[in-house]
């Protein structure tokens, strides 16, 4: 019983903020049947035609008091996240929701259904490309296939510190950008997601590649130390010259010694020279997205993954990746894998020879600290496997 937070309810009304694909229609056609037994009044939200993934504090207070303006014995069910209705000083209802195993969540679907494609508003390829995850090789392979595929490839020119996180007013300026560039174009550029639909602009293909999260840092870690990346940054970036400890010092050893701020990985420590964060490209902007390893910024980049992207591949599984690129997206990537194959060796770029070992010790640890950025990748790795299926 002392689990039982109904006690804890102000008022006599059932909040079922309802997740997708759980069983949440059975759950809402019981509620009605019920109502007409236990003699309460069932309501629920008028559907929309695009669900938002967060509210404004403003959005949640409307739909707080919205549900609070409803009379005692009643049920409520709406896709919507949780609010706080304590916050706006508002009773608090009774929660209820439904959850499912997400990857089993994924498999109630048909893979077809995946192809987030069709919701494209506009004949342009956005590709926000994470860091060491062979995103130069599949930009060159972008570039290849504009010639065949007759549109036109444009790429950002280069910062010399990127932001982490954009403002508002920076995204609408590239959104208003890529917008601006017409039909048949394909733009890359390493930045997080931006929802176009905030800006009232045409929604793009939104495309990525991913990596596993623990190989990812460790393909940086070495790639960074590489005498000719090295040079780079002291010659563009002002980086300070390091001592020879700096290059000898294996992966292993750094991460054991937890000396210096790129082995150590807390989600309190806001380096990310490293590009540690995974979830946050898929995330976006927000605050919440910059925090490494946070459950949150995981739910938001799941969501997008799974509601905006069209394809999330990866040179792990390059033939899938090609496959489901060239049939989800034939206007940009008709005949991919072929040309790929063509010539391997021109696609693959920016490898810097390592050994990928892991001491034992270290693995586990890392496993620990990449909890929420592996589940993440589990997520999309599952999801591309299952799109191949209907291909």
């Amino acid at each position: 019983m002392a689990l039982n937070n109904t006690v804890y309810a102000q008022k006599e009304l059932l909040f079922f903020n309802r997740m997708e694909k759980v069983g949440s229609q059975s759950m809402s056609t019981l509620l009605i049947a019920l109502s007409r037994i236990n003699n309460f009044t069932p309501h629920r939200n008028a559907p929309v035609a695009t669900k938002k993934i967060t509210e404004t504090l403003a959005e949640e207070k409307a739909l707080a008091v919205e549900l609070s303006s409803i009379d005692e014995a009643s049920s409520y069910v709406e896709h919507a996240n949780w609010i706080n209705f304590t916050e706006h000083d508002l009773a608090k209802p009774i929660y209820m929701n439904l959850v499912r195993h997400p990857i089993e969540k994924i498999y109630t679907i048909k893979p077809i259904q995946l192809n987030n494609t069709v919701k494209a508003e506009q004949e342009v390829l956005f590709f926000n490309r994470l860091e060491k995850v062979g995103s130069q090789s599949l930009s060159q392979l972008i570039i290849t296939l504009s010639i065949y595929n007759k549109f036109i490839p444009h790429r950002n020119a280069p910062y010399a510190i990127a932001p982490i996180l954009q403002s508002p007013e920076e995204q609408k300026l590239v959104a208003e950008e890529i917008s601006e560039l017409g039909a048949g174009v394909s733009y890359v550029e390493h930045i997080n997601w931006i929802n176009f639909t905030t800006f009232n602009l045409p929604k793009p293909i939104y495309i990525n590649l991913a990596r596993h999260p623990i190989d990812k840092v460790v393909s940086a870690y070495y790639y960074i130390r590489h005498p000719a990346v090295y040079g780079y940054y002291v010659k563009n970036n002002n980086a300070t010259l390091k001592e020879k400890e700096y290059f000898d010092i294996s992966f292993n050893d750094c991460v054991k010694q937890s000396k210096i701020k790129e082995c150590i990985f807390d989600s309190k420590n806001p380096y990310n020279a490293d590009w540690r964060r995974f979830a946050m490209h898929f995330c976006g902007n927000a605050k919440i997205c910059k925090e490494f390893n946070s459950h949150t910024a995981m739910q938001i980049a799941k969501r997008n993954i799974e509601q905006e992207y069209a394809v999330v591949g990866s040179w792990e599984d390059t033939n899938i990746t090609l496959t489901v690129l060239e049939h989800y997206i034939p206007r940009f990537f008709r005949g991919a894998t072929k040309l790929f194959y063509s010539d391997v060796e021109k696609f693959h770029k920016n490898a810097t020879p390592h050994s990928n070992e892991l001491d034992p010790e270290v693995e586990a640890k890392l496993k620990v600290q990449f909890a929420f950025e592996i589940e993440l990748y589990n997520f999309y790795h599952h999801r591309i496997t299952f799109t191949n299926t209907s291909t």
